[in-house]
């Protein structure tokens, strides 16, 4: 990344609590260099183990789709995306994780990472933004609803398998996709539409042939009953209960 790029990829702003004196918060494009200091936010935060060391990690890092907040010179927070298609080819900003330093938690920092993402989903073409955000997860939400992001009336599950159970191999269903995924935590693939038993067995396929992809998973409406039943047959395993929170960029309130 060149000097010019970096410069372009800065945004300072101020924030703070009610009551405190404000601070000055640059967010910038992560690189591989912020790494060690990804995975430890991660983990402060998020109690999540990133390995800093992965090429993987390297790699996203360097797509330009994670940010960091700096405050003070030292990293306090950060918001990593990723792009998918829908079914029709349109673009779509995932905004995957976002974590804030326990030390600077309440302070608007999340609500900055995540504007800064929506500039970014702008700059992509991207349709929409949008984060499946767990039911429980207050804090999350109140950054999401604090930047504009609409909640789902619907309840979704988020079900998750891993590769190596026995391969039935029969014809592909059309109407479900098959998304390959790759975040800071995982590789694997998602699977979206009408799913079938011929649509996973086919994923199950595809990650026994690339060992970098260890999963797989499915965002399913609480009301599908007969998705749900089929995803559990195959042994998927429940993660709990979502809503997705979305915002087409450049339509949020200033």
């Amino acid at each position: 990344m060149t000097r010019q790029q970096v410069a372009a990829n800065m945004t300072d702003s101020l924030c703070g609590c009610e009551g405190e004196k404000s601070m000055k918060v640059r967010i910038r494009t992560a690189t591989a260099d912020h790494a060690p200091e990804v995975a430890t936010i991660a983990f402060k935060a998020l109690s999540m183990r990133i390995d800093a060391d992965s090429p993987r990690v390297q790699r996203i890092l360097e797509d330009g789709n994670t940010f960091v907040a700096i405050v003070e010179g030292q990293v306090a927070g950060l918001v990593s995306n990723f792009i998918t298609c829908d079914a029709q080819g349109g673009r779509r900003f995932e905004l995957d994780l976002l974590g804030v330093a326990p030390a600077w938690q309440g302070r608007g920092i999340g609500a900055l990472l995540v504007e800064r993402s929506l500039q970014a989903a702008s700059e992509a073409g991207a349709i929409t933004l949008r984060a499946l955000v767990r039911r429980d997860n207050k804090p999350m939400q109140r950054t999401c609803s604090r930047t504009g992001l609409q909640r789902s009336a619907q309840i979704y599950q988020l079900w998750a398998s891993q590769a190596g159970l026995p391969l039935i191999k029969r014809g592909r269903n059309a109407a479900a996709g098959i998304i390959p995924v790759d975040t800071l935590s995982y590789s694997g693939y998602w699977l979206e539409g009408a799913l079938s038993q011929s649509i996973i067995d086919e994923t199950r396929a595809l990650l026994r042939e690339n060992t970098e992809r260890a999963q797989m998973g499915a965002v399913v409406p609480e009301c599908d009953r007969a998705t749900i039943e089929l995803l559990r047959a195959n042994s998927f395993d429940r993660i709990g209960d979502f809503h997705w929170w979305t915002l087409r960029p450049g339509s949020a309130q200033s």
